[in-house]
């Protein structure tokens, strides 16, 4: 049974919500709350396997409401809302990590709108199943300790692409990453994070300004290029050619993720083997930790964020407990230390990217 948390100022969506959800067996509304402050209080206690949310509430709105909630227990929210998704909602909705947007209809005809939500909240229930923490070794336990960071020396790697995987609070994590960017990497650059449908080209223009590199959508048959960000187009799976090109899959790779960060990491470390460096960032669930474990068989380089610095810890934990990760860091260290190890095999002298 999905155990669902419904959060909405009107008594009447409410109830037009939770009757017609609950008309599926396999979904419960456990409690309801009216406003930002409730959403807090009862997710912490009762701990629902997913959140619906408004957005426009009295004391807290879901902003802050999903801000405070993520900060502290990782549950999959999608957000019904009845506001326009003008850039300042959509920017913030992937700052968070919001899983999933949908837009109220006009008057209280929900029936399409209940179908929508249903086939969500059997979607992330899926993609965020909890990691079950009694099953992660008394050694796995010391490396997640803060107090015992693992920085592995760096060695002879010589990087030639950089994969970044990401989730909840994925963009803002992005963001701090690039900005500590602060040279040009002539290497090519993949960026995965688990995002909205749609939202695209958002996370694109999100990311562009901070960077010195160009962040665009990866094209089908386009040859990767030095000094450029490419991220999936929507609703595919991004996969990197024999040839160095890249390739949009639509394809069911994944039974529940698109994009996914396995399917790209799995296909990165196929081609570039010991010359793939893998990073992985705050997200919920799992994906990822067998693109990691491939890039580290490869003998390529990988590094996690650090507990500390996650919004949700699930995918980099995911990853330290099959002991594939080279390095764990803050997010505020991560872009520098990219630099550091570009600039300890390149210099700072602009090179041509070739396999």
């Amino acid at each position: 049974m999905i155990r669902v948390l419904l959060v909405d100022d009107s008594n009447v969506i409410k109830k037009i919500i939770k009757d017609a959800i609950q008309k599926d067996n396999n979904i419960q509304i456990i409690d309801t709350a009216s406003n930002g402050v409730e959403a807090c209080e009862k997710s912490f206690i009762l701990k629902p396997d997913i959140i619906i949310m408004d957005i426009k509430m009295p004391f807290r709105d879901g902003f802050e409401a999903a801000e405070i909630i993520l900060s502290q227990y990782p549950v999959p929210i999608i957000i019904i809302t009845s506001m326009d998704q003008d850039q300042l909602i959509l920017d913030k909705l992937n700052k968070l990590g919001i899983v999933s947007l949908i837009k109220k209809p006009k008057g209280f005809d929900y029936q399409e709108t209940i179908k929508k939500v249903i086939f969500e909240i059997k979607k992330h229930t899926t993609i965020y199943a909890k990691i079950n923490q009694k099953n992660i070794s008394s050694l796995t336990e010391n490396i997640l300790n803060q107090d015992n960071l693992v920085i592995d020396k760096k060695g002879k790697f010589i990087p030639k692409i950089i994969c970044i995987g990401s989730s909840t609070g994925g963009p803002d994590a992005l963001a701090n990453l690039l900005l500590g960017i602060k040279i040009k990497i002539e290497l090519p650059i993949i960026i995965i994070q688990h995002i909205t449908a749609g939202f695209n080209n958002d996370l694109v223009r999100w990311l562009n300004p901070l960077t010195l590199m160009n962040v665009k959508i990866a094209e089908n048959g386009e040859k990767l290029s030095a000094g450029v960000i490419y991220i999936p187009s929507d609703n595919s799976h991004l996969l990197v050619k024999n040839d160095g090109t890249c390739y949009n899959s639509c394809e069911k790779l994944n039974p529940f993720i698109c994009p996914s960060i396995d399917v790209t990491f799995k296909s990165v470390a196929k081609i570039f083997k010991q010359n793939t460096l893998g990073i992985i960032l705050t997200g919920m669930g799992k994906d990822g930790a067998e693109g990691m474990s491939d890039i580290h068989r490869a003998g390529g380089y990988t590094i996690a964020q650090d507990k500390e610095s996650s919004i949700i810890f699930g995918m980099p934990k995911a990853a330290i407990s099959k002991n594939v990760v080279n390095c764990i860091l803050n997010i505020n260290k991560i872009g520098e230390y990219i630099s550091e190890i570009y600039l300890s095999e390149y210099g700072k002298e602009k090179q041509n990217f070739g396999r």
